[in-house]
């Protein structure tokens, strides 16, 4: 879950730390798109939601480095929850990411775990019981999917859809689940109908997302041993994950490719009517959602023939789009039927 470096501005009503400030300054490091949707909260909404965010970063880096053996991370997981959890210094995970440090902004986040693990143990108890769970849930499928970050010779494929579907859970369901449960905790007045249909589509909302962002950098995943498009799919068609790496033009692929479009549009979809829950006096709530909604959406529609999805690249839509988005949704958040209007101009060339 690669994201690049994307320089924002925050306002933030709380008298930051020397740590929270350190914590700020990190988030546009490792995040693109986060950093972005995170800058449109504030006060203590946007504290809490920085710092999940950043936690959830650090087991990512922890799951993702290849130079543990799988025990050793197992150990540094447990390590950095029970630290989570009890409010104590994670010293093994620091001292065991300090030589890698200067390899990017993720190693250097995790060598320096302490610093977050101090301002999250400040947090209000309620904010901390909406995080700790998930994150607990989200390493438990990190240690169940470990073979995608253990180098092989051979490319390790997920074996089916539910498979596949499943790993979203974990790794993106979960941050669903924590943010919906942070949203309701920081807007008690939310209705009890809009908690529901919140609570029904919050794993769909991250599931859709992260989809999305395992087709535009399937190749690059590829190139790495790894293979998030379904070797029973591929099968059927059939691919290989290495004949996919070796010939990303192939015409089955296209078929593999639009039948997990279309099943991450459909959760976006979910993602679309999760957002419409959150009542209109929510602002930057409902911008939080829209902004990476509308952005992934976009993101599966320039998904044509003539990308660079099918010469061994990747697919992304430009600063302009995501200014435009920004613009758009700044102007008419409020509306329902122009923000589904919106979803639905972008739309889909057929690649079969």
């Amino acid at each position: 879950m690669t994201r690049k470096t994307y320089l924002c501005t925050t306002m933030v009503t709380v008298t930051p730390s020397s740590d929270l400030a350190w914590c700020r300054s990190m988030l546009p490091q490792v995040s693109r798109t986060f950093a972005l949707v995170i800058s449109v909260l504030s006060g203590e909404k946007y504290r809490g939601v920085l710092l999940a965010y950043l936690i959830c970063r650090i087991a990512d880096t922890i799951e993702d480095n290849h130079e543990f053996p799988a025990d050793k991370k197992y150990q540094l997981l447990d390590d950095f929850l029970i630290s989570l959890k009890t409010g104590t210094p994670a010293d093994t995970v620091e001292t065991a990411f300090r030589p890698f440090s200067s390899v990017d902004a993720d190693h250097d986040l995790t060598a320096q775990c302490n610093r977050v693990l101090s301002e999250f143990a400040g947090l209000p108890a309620g904010v901390r019981s909406c995080i700790i769970p998930w994150v607990n849930e989200m390493i438990t499928g990190m240690k169940k999917f470990q073979a995608f970050s253990t180098p092989s010779a051979t490319i390790t494929p997920v074996q089916s859809a539910e498979e596949l579907e499943e790993y979203c859970y974990y790794v993106a369901g979960t941050v669903g689940r924590m943010l919906t449960a942070l949203f309701l905790h920081y807007s008690p007045r939310i209705p009890d109908q809009g908690r529901k249909v919140m609570d029904d589509f919050a794993v769909s909302f991250g599931t859709g997302l992260q989809l999305t962002n395992i087709l535009k950098d399937f190749n690059e995943d590829l190139k790495r041993g790894w293979c998030y498009l379904p070797a029973d799919l591929l099968l059927s068609h059939g691919l290989t994950p290495e004949l996919v790496r070796d010939n990303p033009g192939h015409p089955g692929l296209k078929k593999v490719i639009e039948t997990l479009r279309s099943r991450a549009r459909l959760h976006l979809l979910n993602a679309l009517r999760y957002t419409f829950a959150i009542p209109r006096t929510e602002r930057q709530i409902r911008l939080f959602c829209l902004w990476p909604l509308h952005m992934a959406n976009q993101t599966l529609a320039a998904m044509t023939l003539n990308s660079g999805l099918f010469s061994g690249g990747t697919v992304k839509i430009s600063r302009k789009q995501v200014g435009e988005t920004v613009l758009r949704t700044r102007l008419d958040w409020f509306s329902n039927r122009r923000q589904e209007s919106f979803f639905h101009q972008f739309t889909y060339s057929r690649l079969t």
